[in-house]
């Protein structure tokens, strides 16, 4: 039965590619108009930013850093937070859409020593001035880390919104189920 349906397949393809055969031949060969165009791919641009006559230059992120459960930053003990790593190798990251590419490193500052106990987790801030975009990101990244891998889901973006606005970049621990 199933050879059957095979071969009914296969005749059916041979029938409707035999349809349209021998119409076409007997119409006259038509030129494209001159007012006729070519239709291009959608530009890329929505993805990417340019700078406006009318945007500021500079934003500014008063961030806090929340690390809970001492996932990449700190540590919470009986004595307070306590840095992970060593001076100067824990960055915040910020990253924006540029004219090239949507995902692009901006900014980079390191993380302050300190952080206070609070709820359990270890919080510190930082204020850091950025080139002002549409839209950021914003990451812990240690020092040797490498570059993410491919099945890491994309950024969170942050809307830009007035000239100066508050993040909070939490950190914890996240199981995926495979």
């Amino acid at each position: 039965m199933r050879r059957v349906g095979i071969a009914a397949g296969i005749l059916a393809l041979v029938v409707l590619s035999g349809c349209g055969g021998d119409s076409d031949s007997a119409k006259p060969s038509e030129s494209p108009s001159a007012t006729a165009a070519t239709p291009s791919p959608a530009p890329e641009i929505a993805d990417t930013y340019v700078p406006a006559d009318g945007d500021p230059k500079t934003h500014i992120l008063h961030v806090t850093i929340r690390d809970v459960g001492g996932v990449e930053t700190y540590e919470a003990t009986a004595k307070g937070c306590v840095p992970l790593n060593p001076p100067h190798t824990t960055q915040l990251v910020v990253s924006g859409p540029t004219s090239k590419f949507d995902y692009t490193p901006l900014k980079e500052a390191y993380i302050p020593a300190t952080a206070e106990p609070v709820n359990g987790a270890c919080e510190a801030k930082l204020t850091i001035k950025v080139r002002y975009a549409p839209r950021y990101s914003l990451g812990i990244a240690l020092e040797g880390q490498g570059i993410a891998t491919g099945d890491e889901p994309p950024p969170a973006w942050i809307t830009t919104r007035g000239s100066s606005q508050e993040v909070t970049v939490v950190s914890q621990v996240v199981t995926t189920l495979r």
